[in-house]
């Protein structure tokens, strides 16, 4: 047993409360405890939350986008929803294109305008979805501004 460095400052009786001893197979058993479900999107109880959310992946950036500047909706149900939002003047259009596997839900929440998050599976941080779930693979945002931004015509 080893000296406890706050003994004098305890109460007569109590005593130091010791770390449980860890063993390997106790750290795996945590690491797998702390993945969380897979949810590639949420949907709002709200008729036509104010934004959109973009959870690109861990190490890009996150994005929130306005419902009301969405404009235009394309997707083939399987493997890609195309966004199209036309910003005000700067940052002007930009779009966003979702791949991954059965987006087909995915699409019809967006178009109904009950979807808040759409989020890109992480191995390291989910559990795999099950078979025949949407499952998100990446999110590539595109605003590249127009040529005419800042420029007059003579």
């Amino acid at each position: 047993m080893r000296d406890d460095p706050l003994a004098k400052w305890r109460y007569p009786g109590s005593a130091a409360a010791l770390a449980p001893a860890r063993d390997a197979g106790a750290s795996v058993s945590v690491a797998k405890s702390a993945l969380t479900p897979y949810k590639p999107f949420l949907e709002s109880t709200a008729p036509y939350p104010p934004r959109l959310f973009f959870k690109c992946g861990p190490s890009e950036c996150q994005r929130a986008l306005p419902y009301g500047y969405l404009v235009d909706v394309v997707t083939d149900s399987w493997s890609i929803i195309g966004l199209s939002f036309a910003l005000p003047p700067w940052p002007g259009p930009l779009q966003v294109a979702v791949r991954g596997e059965f987006m087909g839900a995915i699409a019809e929440a967006i178009v109904r305008g009950s979807c808040s998050v759409v989020e890109v599976f992480d191995k390291a941080k989910h559990v795999p979805p099950p078979d025949g779930a949407p499952l998100v693979r990446e999110i590539a945002i595109v605003d590249k501004p127009p040529e005419s931004i800042g420029q007059t015509k003579h």
